[in-house]
Protein backbone atom coordinates (compact mmCIF):
# COMPACT_ATOMS: atom_id res chain seq x y z
CA UNK A 1 0.00 0.00 0.00
CA UNK A 2 1.75 3.08 -0.94
CA UNK A 3 0.62 6.76 -1.51
CA UNK A 4 1.51 8.69 -4.21
CA UNK A 5 -1.32 11.05 -5.13
CA UNK A 6 -3.50 13.36 -2.81
CA UNK A 7 -6.36 10.82 -3.45
CA UNK A 8 -4.38 8.08 -2.24
CA UNK A 9 -3.49 9.90 1.02
CA UNK A 10 -7.26 10.08 1.75
CA UNK A 11 -8.19 6.75 1.17
CA UNK A 12 -5.83 5.38 3.20
CA UNK A 13 -7.04 8.00 6.09
CA UNK A 14 -10.41 7.01 6.58
CA UNK A 15 -9.05 3.09 6.16
CA UNK A 16 -7.32 4.24 9.20
CA UNK A 17 -10.52 6.14 10.86
CA UNK A 18 -12.54 3.07 10.33
CA UNK A 19 -10.21 0.95 12.06
CA UNK A 20 -9.85 3.41 14.73
CA UNK A 21 -13.73 2.74 15.28
CA UNK A 22 -13.41 -0.80 15.65
CA UNK A 23 -10.67 -0.54 18.15
CA UNK A 24 -12.49 2.13 20.08
CA UNK A 25 -15.82 0.01 20.62
CA UNK A 26 -13.59 -3.26 21.65
CA UNK A 27 -12.07 -0.97 24.22
CA UNK A 28 -15.48 1.06 25.63
CA UNK A 29 -16.93 -2.67 25.33
CA UNK A 30 -14.07 -4.28 27.72
CA UNK A 31 -12.59 -6.25 24.56
CA UNK A 32 -8.91 -6.92 24.56
CA UNK A 33 -6.92 -5.48 21.57
CA UNK A 34 -4.89 -7.98 19.77
CA UNK A 35 -1.11 -7.91 18.97
CA UNK A 36 -2.29 -7.98 15.46
CA UNK A 37 -4.71 -4.97 15.59
CA UNK A 38 -1.41 -3.09 17.05
CA UNK A 39 0.41 -4.59 14.00
CA UNK A 40 -2.39 -2.97 11.73
CA UNK A 41 -1.92 0.53 13.39
CA UNK A 42 1.93 0.41 12.88
CA UNK A 43 1.35 -0.42 9.07
CA UNK A 44 -0.69 2.48 8.53
CA UNK A 45 1.95 5.25 10.38
CA UNK A 46 4.29 3.10 8.21
CA UNK A 47 2.73 4.21 4.72
CA UNK A 48 2.13 7.74 5.83
CA UNK A 49 5.69 8.10 6.81
CA UNK A 50 6.29 6.18 3.53
CA UNK A 51 4.92 9.19 1.37
CA UNK A 52 8.04 10.94 -0.62
CA UNK A 53 9.83 13.50 0.61
CA UNK A 54 11.36 16.62 -1.28
CA UNK A 55 13.51 19.17 0.72
CA UNK A 56 11.80 17.58 3.89
CA UNK A 57 8.48 18.08 3.19
CA UNK A 58 5.95 15.53 2.46
CA UNK A 59 4.78 15.89 -1.35
CA UNK A 60 1.88 14.50 -3.53
CA UNK A 61 0.73 14.42 -7.04
CA UNK A 62 -2.58 16.08 -8.19
CA UNK A 63 -4.00 16.88 -11.48
CA UNK A 64 -1.15 16.82 -14.55
CA UNK A 65 2.00 16.13 -12.70
CA UNK A 66 1.08 19.12 -10.22
CA UNK A 67 2.45 18.42 -6.40
CA UNK A 68 0.76 19.42 -2.93
CA UNK A 69 3.42 20.18 -0.10
CA UNK A 70 1.87 18.48 2.61
CA UNK A 71 2.72 18.74 6.89
CA UNK A 72 1.81 15.57 8.38
CA UNK A 73 2.90 16.41 12.02
CA UNK A 74 -0.90 15.61 13.16
CA UNK A 75 -1.78 12.39 11.13
CA UNK A 76 1.76 10.74 12.20
CA UNK A 77 1.76 12.53 15.89
CA UNK A 78 -1.77 10.92 17.07
CA UNK A 79 -0.72 7.27 15.66
CA UNK A 80 2.01 7.05 17.44
CA UNK A 81 0.32 8.17 20.13
CA UNK A 82 -2.50 5.94 20.15
CA UNK A 83 -0.01 2.75 19.84
CA UNK A 84 1.52 4.09 22.88
CA UNK A 85 -1.77 4.36 24.45
CA UNK A 86 -2.02 0.53 23.69
CA UNK A 87 0.78 -0.85 24.29
CA UNK A 88 1.24 0.91 27.82
CA UNK A 89 0.05 1.44 30.93
CA UNK A 90 -2.49 4.42 31.61
CA UNK A 91 0.58 6.02 34.02
CA UNK A 92 3.36 5.89 31.51
CA UNK A 93 0.68 7.13 28.90
CA UNK A 94 0.23 10.30 30.60
CA UNK A 95 4.03 10.56 31.37
CA UNK A 96 3.93 9.95 27.42
CA UNK A 97 1.75 13.04 26.47
CA UNK A 98 3.66 15.11 29.10
CA UNK A 99 7.06 14.70 27.40
CA UNK A 100 5.59 16.05 24.15
CA UNK A 101 3.11 18.89 25.86
CA UNK A 102 4.58 21.99 26.85
CA UNK A 103 4.00 22.35 30.88
CA UNK A 104 1.43 19.52 30.68
CA UNK A 105 1.92 18.69 34.51
CA UNK A 106 1.21 21.85 35.13
CA UNK A 107 -1.80 22.54 33.69
CA UNK A 108 -3.36 18.88 34.66
CA UNK A 109 -2.88 20.07 38.54
CA UNK A 110 -4.28 23.36 38.08
CA UNK A 111 -7.18 22.01 36.11
CA UNK A 112 -8.09 19.70 38.84
CA UNK A 113 -7.53 22.30 41.14
CA UNK A 114 -10.16 24.19 38.72
CA UNK A 115 -12.74 22.01 38.75
CA UNK A 116 -12.78 19.61 41.50
CA UNK A 117 -15.46 22.29 43.84
CA UNK A 118 -17.90 23.05 41.39
CA UNK A 119 -20.51 20.27 41.11
CA UNK A 120 -20.58 21.01 36.73
CA UNK A 121 -23.68 20.15 35.47
CA UNK A 122 -23.34 21.23 31.37
CA UNK A 123 -20.61 21.04 29.09
CA UNK A 124 -20.12 22.82 25.46
CA UNK A 125 -17.16 22.96 23.89
CA UNK A 126 -15.20 23.65 20.44
CA UNK A 127 -13.43 20.84 18.40
CA UNK A 128 -10.05 21.84 16.97
CA UNK A 129 -7.27 23.04 18.84
CA UNK A 130 -9.32 22.79 21.94
CA UNK A 131 -10.78 19.17 22.78
CA UNK A 132 -8.51 17.87 19.41
CA UNK A 133 -5.31 18.86 18.20
CA UNK A 134 -5.16 20.93 15.26
CA UNK A 135 -4.00 19.73 12.23
CA UNK A 136 -3.81 21.32 8.99
CA UNK A 137 -6.40 19.29 6.77
CA UNK A 138 -10.14 19.17 8.30
CA UNK A 139 -10.65 15.98 6.16
CA UNK A 140 -7.53 14.39 7.63
CA UNK A 141 -8.08 15.26 11.02
CA UNK A 142 -9.48 11.68 12.43
CA UNK A 143 -10.15 11.68 16.00
CA UNK A 144 -7.49 9.48 17.70
CA UNK A 145 -8.50 6.41 20.24
CA UNK A 146 -6.88 7.84 23.06
CA UNK A 147 -8.64 10.95 22.61
CA UNK A 148 -12.04 9.38 22.43
CA UNK A 149 -11.64 7.35 25.42
CA UNK A 150 -10.93 10.74 27.45
CA UNK A 151 -13.90 12.54 26.51
CA UNK A 152 -16.48 9.70 26.12
CA UNK A 153 -15.13 8.98 30.42
CA UNK A 154 -15.88 12.57 30.66
CA UNK A 155 -19.19 12.48 28.71
CA UNK A 156 -21.21 9.71 31.28
CA UNK A 157 -20.55 12.58 33.79
CA UNK A 158 -22.59 14.72 32.47
CA UNK A 159 -26.13 16.10 30.87
CA UNK A 160 -26.10 16.32 27.42
CA UNK A 161 -22.75 17.54 26.66
CA UNK A 162 -21.83 19.20 23.69
CA UNK A 163 -18.93 19.43 21.03
CA UNK A 164 -19.69 22.21 18.32
CA UNK A 165 -17.63 23.05 15.43
CA UNK A 166 -17.62 25.58 12.69
CA UNK A 167 -17.06 22.98 10.44
CA UNK A 168 -20.08 20.94 8.38
CA UNK A 169 -21.93 18.02 9.96
CA UNK A 170 -21.09 15.58 7.10
CA UNK A 171 -19.85 15.38 3.31
CA UNK A 172 -16.93 15.42 4.76
CA UNK A 173 -17.27 16.74 7.94
CA UNK A 174 -17.91 16.29 11.80
CA UNK A 175 -19.28 13.39 11.75
CA UNK A 176 -16.80 11.70 9.38
CA UNK A 177 -13.85 12.42 11.27
CA UNK A 178 -15.11 11.83 14.72
CA UNK A 179 -15.18 7.92 15.78
CA UNK A 180 -16.97 7.56 19.01
CA UNK A 181 -20.28 6.49 19.28
CA UNK A 182 -22.95 9.59 18.96
CA UNK A 183 -25.02 8.52 22.11
CA UNK A 184 -22.26 10.35 24.11
CA UNK A 185 -22.27 13.64 22.77
CA UNK A 186 -24.72 16.20 21.27
CA UNK A 187 -22.04 16.37 17.83
CA UNK A 188 -22.91 20.03 16.41
CA UNK A 189 -21.68 21.34 13.14
CA UNK A 190 -22.19 24.73 11.11
CA UNK A 191 -21.80 26.48 14.34
CA UNK A 192 -24.78 24.62 16.01
CA UNK A 193 -27.21 24.87 13.10
CA UNK A 194 -27.16 21.21 12.41
CA UNK A 195 -26.50 18.31 15.38
CA UNK A 196 -26.72 14.93 16.52
CA UNK A 197 -28.31 13.48 19.64
CA UNK A 198 -29.21 9.95 20.29
CA UNK A 199 -29.45 9.27 17.09
CA UNK A 200 -31.75 11.94 15.89
CA UNK A 201 -30.45 14.50 13.36
CA UNK A 202 -31.71 18.22 13.77
CA UNK A 203 -31.24 21.33 11.52
CA UNK A 204 -32.38 24.90 11.75
CA UNK A 205 -34.73 25.87 8.58
CA UNK A 206 -33.70 28.38 6.36
CA UNK A 207 -35.50 30.75 4.50
CA UNK A 208 -36.88 29.04 1.09
CA UNK A 209 -35.40 32.08 -0.74
CA UNK A 210 -31.67 31.43 1.05
CA UNK A 211 -32.23 27.47 0.69
CA UNK A 212 -32.11 27.63 -2.80
CA UNK A 213 -29.35 30.93 -2.58
CA UNK A 214 -27.22 28.49 -0.94
CA UNK A 215 -27.85 25.24 -3.17
CA UNK A 216 -26.96 27.15 -6.56
CA UNK A 217 -23.82 28.55 -5.07
CA UNK A 218 -22.73 24.59 -3.69
CA UNK A 219 -23.86 22.79 -7.07
CA UNK A 220 -21.69 25.28 -8.48
CA UNK A 221 -18.45 25.07 -6.44
CA UNK A 222 -19.00 21.47 -7.11
CA UNK A 223 -18.31 22.23 -10.87
CA UNK A 224 -15.98 24.40 -10.62
CA UNK A 225 -13.42 22.01 -8.44
CA UNK A 226 -14.68 19.06 -10.50
CA UNK A 227 -12.46 20.73 -13.69
CA UNK A 228 -8.72 19.83 -13.12
CA UNK A 229 -7.26 23.07 -12.69
CA UNK A 230 -9.09 23.74 -9.87
CA UNK A 231 -9.92 20.37 -8.17
CA UNK A 232 -6.82 20.78 -5.95
CA UNK A 233 -8.72 23.44 -3.66
CA UNK A 234 -10.99 21.05 -3.00
CA UNK A 235 -8.34 18.70 -1.26
CA UNK A 236 -5.70 21.15 0.32
CA UNK A 237 -6.52 23.01 3.78
CA UNK A 238 -10.00 23.28 4.93
CA UNK A 239 -10.67 21.60 1.55
CA UNK A 240 -14.33 22.38 0.24
CA UNK A 241 -16.99 22.63 2.98
CA UNK A 242 -20.33 22.75 2.84
CA UNK A 243 -21.40 23.83 6.18
CA UNK A 244 -25.43 24.68 7.07
CA UNK A 245 -25.72 28.47 6.09
CA UNK A 246 -21.99 28.66 5.15
CA UNK A 247 -19.34 27.35 2.54
CA UNK A 248 -15.82 27.11 2.77
CA UNK A 249 -13.04 26.38 -0.07
CA UNK A 250 -9.68 26.88 0.55
CA UNK A 251 -7.59 28.81 -1.71
CA UNK A 252 -4.00 28.28 0.01
CA UNK A 253 -2.17 25.95 2.37
CA UNK A 254 0.31 26.41 4.59
CA UNK A 255 3.25 25.34 2.81
CA UNK A 256 2.03 27.85 0.15
CA UNK A 257 2.44 25.11 -2.10
CA UNK A 258 -0.46 27.38 -4.26
CA UNK A 259 1.30 29.73 -7.04
CA UNK A 260 -0.09 33.04 -5.63
CA UNK A 261 -1.15 33.48 -8.72
CA UNK A 262 -3.29 30.38 -8.99
CA UNK A 263 -4.68 31.52 -5.45
CA UNK A 264 -5.39 34.95 -6.27
CA UNK A 265 -7.17 34.12 -9.49
CA UNK A 266 -9.53 31.39 -7.90
CA UNK A 267 -9.94 34.24 -5.35
CA UNK A 268 -11.93 36.25 -8.00
CA UNK A 269 -13.42 33.82 -9.75
CA UNK A 270 -14.95 32.51 -6.33
CA UNK A 271 -15.70 36.47 -5.74
CA UNK A 272 -17.30 36.74 -9.45
CA UNK A 273 -19.50 33.57 -8.74
CA UNK A 274 -20.61 35.12 -5.72
CA UNK A 275 -21.70 38.67 -7.39
CA UNK A 276 -23.36 36.91 -10.15
CA UNK A 277 -25.67 34.74 -7.79
CA UNK A 278 -26.31 37.77 -5.59
CA UNK A 279 -25.50 41.24 -6.88
CA UNK A 280 -27.03 43.07 -4.50
CA UNK A 281 -25.05 41.36 -1.77
CA UNK A 282 -28.41 40.44 -0.08
CA UNK A 283 -27.95 37.03 0.79
CA UNK A 284 -23.75 36.09 1.02
CA UNK A 285 -21.35 37.86 3.02
CA UNK A 286 -17.46 36.72 1.67
CA UNK A 287 -14.69 36.35 3.74
CA UNK A 288 -11.12 35.75 2.92
CA UNK A 289 -8.68 34.91 5.21
CA UNK A 290 -5.53 34.23 2.85
CA UNK A 291 -5.75 30.70 3.46
CA UNK A 292 -9.74 30.22 2.27
CA UNK A 293 -12.74 32.03 0.82
CA UNK A 294 -16.03 31.94 3.87
CA UNK A 295 -18.67 32.74 2.00
CA UNK A 296 -21.52 33.36 4.75
CA UNK A 297 -25.50 33.41 4.52
CA UNK A 298 -26.77 36.41 6.57
CA UNK A 299 -28.74 35.42 9.51
CA UNK A 300 -31.38 36.43 8.45
CA UNK A 301 -32.48 37.64 4.66
CA UNK A 302 -31.56 41.26 3.76
CA UNK A 303 -29.67 41.26 7.13
CA UNK A 304 -25.68 40.89 6.93
CA UNK A 305 -25.35 39.69 10.81
CA UNK A 306 -23.75 36.61 11.55
CA UNK A 307 -24.39 33.60 12.98
CA UNK A 308 -22.38 32.51 15.84
CA UNK A 309 -21.74 29.40 18.01
CA UNK A 310 -23.81 31.34 20.83
CA UNK A 311 -27.02 31.38 18.69
CA UNK A 312 -26.37 27.27 17.68
CA UNK A 313 -26.04 26.80 21.33
CA UNK A 314 -29.43 28.74 22.01
CA UNK A 315 -30.74 26.56 19.11
CA UNK A 316 -29.76 23.44 20.43
CA UNK A 317 -30.54 23.82 23.83
CA UNK A 318 -34.18 25.36 22.41
CA UNK A 319 -34.70 21.57 20.49
CA UNK A 320 -33.33 19.34 22.99
CA UNK A 321 -33.06 21.39 26.68
CA UNK A 322 -29.49 22.12 28.10
CA UNK A 323 -30.14 23.00 31.55
CA UNK A 324 -28.36 25.94 31.32
CA UNK A 325 -30.31 28.48 33.33
CA UNK A 326 -28.95 28.93 36.86
CA UNK A 327 -26.24 25.48 35.97
CA UNK A 328 -22.91 25.23 36.75
CA UNK A 329 -21.59 25.12 32.88
CA UNK A 330 -18.49 24.59 31.54
CA UNK A 331 -17.24 26.30 28.77
CA UNK A 332 -14.44 25.54 26.33
CA UNK A 333 -12.69 27.12 23.36
CA UNK A 334 -9.52 28.57 21.97
CA UNK A 335 -10.32 31.10 19.71
CA UNK A 336 -12.65 34.57 19.92
CA UNK A 337 -15.22 32.39 17.66
CA UNK A 338 -15.93 30.96 20.69
CA UNK A 339 -16.41 33.71 23.28
CA UNK A 340 -20.21 33.96 21.81
CA UNK A 341 -21.03 30.23 23.42
CA UNK A 342 -19.47 31.72 26.47
CA UNK A 343 -21.85 35.10 26.28
CA UNK A 344 -25.22 33.02 25.71
CA UNK A 345 -24.14 30.68 28.62
CA UNK A 346 -23.90 34.21 30.86
CA UNK A 347 -27.14 35.55 29.82
CA UNK A 348 -28.42 32.18 31.95
CA UNK A 349 -26.24 31.69 34.67
CA UNK A 350 -24.20 33.46 37.06
CA UNK A 351 -21.91 29.91 37.46
CA UNK A 352 -20.34 29.78 33.91
CA UNK A 353 -16.54 28.33 34.17
CA UNK A 354 -14.66 28.08 31.22
CA UNK A 355 -11.13 26.63 30.38
CA UNK A 356 -9.43 27.70 27.21
CA UNK A 357 -6.57 26.38 25.26
CA UNK A 358 -4.42 29.62 24.67
CA UNK A 359 -2.05 31.90 26.01
CA UNK A 360 -3.10 34.83 23.79
CA UNK A 361 -3.64 37.34 26.44
CA UNK A 362 -5.79 39.35 24.15
CA UNK A 363 -7.81 36.41 23.88
CA UNK A 364 -7.74 36.05 27.95
CA UNK A 365 -8.68 39.72 28.61
CA UNK A 366 -11.97 38.64 26.56
CA UNK A 367 -12.89 35.86 27.94
CA UNK A 368 -12.40 37.41 31.82
CA UNK A 369 -15.14 39.64 30.71
CA UNK A 370 -17.73 37.01 30.47
CA UNK A 371 -16.64 35.23 33.17
CA UNK A 372 -14.50 35.75 36.29
CA UNK A 373 -14.14 31.51 36.87
CA UNK A 374 -11.47 31.22 33.97
CA UNK A 375 -8.42 28.66 33.34
CA UNK A 376 -6.34 28.60 30.91
CA UNK A 377 -3.96 25.98 29.60
CA UNK A 378 -1.72 24.96 26.79
CA UNK A 379 -2.96 22.12 24.70
CA UNK A 380 -5.77 20.13 23.76
CA UNK A 381 -4.00 17.00 25.15
CA UNK A 382 -4.22 18.36 28.32
CA UNK A 383 -7.40 19.68 28.29
CA UNK A 384 -8.90 16.31 27.51
CA UNK A 385 -6.48 14.93 30.14
CA UNK A 386 -7.86 16.95 33.00
CA UNK A 387 -11.81 15.84 31.70
CA UNK A 388 -10.61 12.19 32.01
CA UNK A 389 -8.68 12.59 35.63
CA UNK A 390 -11.67 14.44 36.59
CA UNK A 391 -14.42 12.23 35.65
CA UNK A 392 -12.23 9.27 37.08
CA UNK A 393 -12.39 11.51 41.00
CA UNK A 394 -15.91 12.16 40.47
CA UNK A 395 -16.63 8.61 40.07
CA UNK A 396 -15.11 7.64 43.30
CA UNK A 397 -17.84 9.97 44.61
Amino acid sequence: MKIRSVKDFYRVIFLTRDFKRKLLEKILTNYKIEKDEISQLEKYLKVLEGIPQENGKYVLEYGAGKKSYLNLDYEIDELYKDIEYLTSSENDFISYLAQHNYKFEEDIQAGLEFLLKPQLTTFISDRDGTVNNYCGRYNSSVQSIYNAVFLVNYAKLGHKPVILTSAPLSDIGFLDINIMPRVYFVIAGSKGREFTWNNKRYRMKLDADQQQKIDGLNKKLQEITRQSQYEIFALIGSGLQFKFGETTIARQDIYNSIPANDSIEFLQKIKQLVRDIDPAKQYFSVIDTGKDIEIVLHKNANKAAEFTKGDGIEFISHKIGLNLNNAHNLICGDTASDLAMLEYAETLSQNNYSIFVTQDETLKQKVGRFASKNLFVNTPDALVTILYEYSKERSKK
